[in-house]
């Protein structure tokens, strides 16, 4: 199961929570392109998501204060640390690439007045 998750993480105070999210979901749910029913793996929020230790709720209050488990999710999901896999990285980066050479490329001037169309 773990392999076919994603861990988002969020630290308050001196605890880490985490919740398991479908692989490449979490990412397209910040960008807004994927809605929240479709993002997690599991509804529950967990300390230590390899070792199968579930957050309580005596944690969670401490934490977050008196608001829903949803609503804890959702504030995982926006505001967590969202570990990347290698993949996911490489497309961002060649995707960042290409936003700088189209960027170049359109706004580029020849700085030499021969070299000018007129």
């Amino acid at each position: 199961m773990a392999d076919k998750a994603q861990m988002i993480k969020y630290k308050s105070g001196k605890i880490t929570f985490e919740i398991a999210t479908k692989k490449g979901a979490a990412l397209k749910y910040r960008q807004g392109t994927l809605g929240y029913d479709n993002v997690l793996h599991s509804d529950t929020v967990w300390k230590n998501f390899g070792k199968g230790e579930r957050a309580s709720d005596e944690e969670l209050g401490v934490a977050f204060g008196n608001i829903s488990a949803n609503d804890i999710i959702k504030l995982i999901l926006e505001k967590g640390e969202l570990s990347l896999s290698t993949d996911e990285r490489k497309e961002m980066v060649d995707q960042k690439r290409r936003e700088i050479v189209n960027y170049i490329c359109l706004l580029y001037t020849s700085p030499s007045p021969r070299d000018r169309q007129k």
